[in-house]
């Protein structure tokens, strides 16, 4: 199956009835998709299916036998942080879909409102599909400097791509809190851009998060909301670190002015990381050379001025003692210069580090 296809879809079902897991296989089909299916009803099970493949997304029943949904959205959170998952349940309770949406489900679905959920997932489908790849076949080019941006509504991240188009960094795209997370850990990111009210995981809580994680804690983050100026909001942005809390809608010359920013700001501290790395194999390489003198050369003269003073002591001819002495003299002015030349690179070595 091609995963650049956007109608090929691996999905995972967990349902304990066969028969509302064929019919969802078959309105995706209908929908023009090209699934890869598999159904679980255990954790013993779903556990195994995890780890067995890969998945772009997971459907689960809210309720079944021995085995809730809410317990399968733990798993699944657990194993695979980002994966798509979506409640697709015969409860329309309005307290069933919210504690699943705080738990992290992406999506919660009523079986009687089953074209919602398909649209759900083509949407992330066509998301994960259009993901900029870096470019190949360029051996040495850089790759471009990554900005993600987080918001649960594709035409809010499509209205950023489109102000962003041309910034020059690689826009990625998240449509919940946990698929940012998942995101930042398969690279470097030169900054996100976070709505603030999502369901599940919202931005702030989102944030928070980013900031735990060592390999993340480092990322600029400027919240975008359509929410007006809540004093509140904008004091825990920045209580969580937030560089910036815009509030929509705001001019896009503004937010392009300070995505510019952060992007030279993380260009600089590329260059300054590779500056760091070339100081630092000077510094060996110095290190090196330091030691091939003293080892190559200057050893051996130790060795040569000890049978000069064996000369000395044993020669008959008295006549060529002055010989003797100025060849001892040349040997110790080659020393000094040998030294001159380790203390030297010693100097160059603490001005490299």
């Amino acid at each position: 199956m091609n995963s650049a296809d956007p109608r090929a879809l691996r999905v995972l079902i967990i349902e304990d009835s066969p028969d509302d897991a064929l019919f969802l296989v078959q309105e995706l089909k209908g929908a023009g998709f090209s699934p890869l299916w598999a159904r679980v009803a255990g954790r013993d099970a779903l556990l195994t299916a995890l780890k067995a493949s890969t998945w772009d997304v997971v459907v689960c029943d809210n309720s079944m036998p021995g085995f809730g949904g809410l317990e399968a959205l733990s798993l699944v959170r657990g194993e695979k942080p980002g994966l798509p998952f979506h409640f697709f349940s015969g409860s329309r309770k309005p307290e069933h879909k919210a504690e699943a949406l705080m738990k992290g489900a992406t999506g919660f679905f009523s079986k009687e409102d089953l074209g919602a959920l398909i649209g759900a997932i083509r949407t992330a489908r066509l998301t994960a599909v259009d993901e900029p790849k870096p470019a190949e076949g360029l051996k040495g080019a850089p790759e471009l400097p990554r900005v993600l941006m987080v918001d649960d509504r594709m035409e809010n991240l499509a209205v950023l791509e489109a102000l962003l188009d041309g910034s020059g960094a690689r826009l990625v795209k998240a449509l919940s809190g946990d698929e940012a997370l998942a995101r930042l850990m398969d690279g470097e990111y030169a900054l996100v851009l976070m709505d603030v009210r999502m369901p599940g995981l919202g931005g702030f809580e989102t944030a928070e998060l980013i900031r735990r994680r060592e390999r993340t804690r480092k990322v600029p983050i400027i919240f975008l909301t359509a929410v007006g100026d809540a004093r509140d909001d904008v004091s825990r942005a920045y209580a969580l670190g937030a560089v910036d809390y815009l509030t929509k809608p705001f001019p896009p010359a503004m937010l392009r002015s300070k995505v510019a920013v952060f992007l030279e700001l993380y260009r600089n501290g590329r260059n300054l990381a590779r500056h760091a790395d070339s100081l630092g194999s000077l510094n060996r390489r110095l290190e090196a050379l330091a030691s091939k003198v003293s080892r190559e050369i200057r050893q051996p003269l130790l060795g040569v001025r000890k049978d000069f003073e064996l000369l000395r002591r044993t020669a008959e001819d008295k006549a060529a003692l002055p010989v003797v002495d100025r060849m001892e003299g040349s040997i110790e002015q080659l020393e000094v210069l040998i030294g001159n030349f380790i203390d030297e690179v010693r100097l160059l070595q603490g001005e490299a580090q």
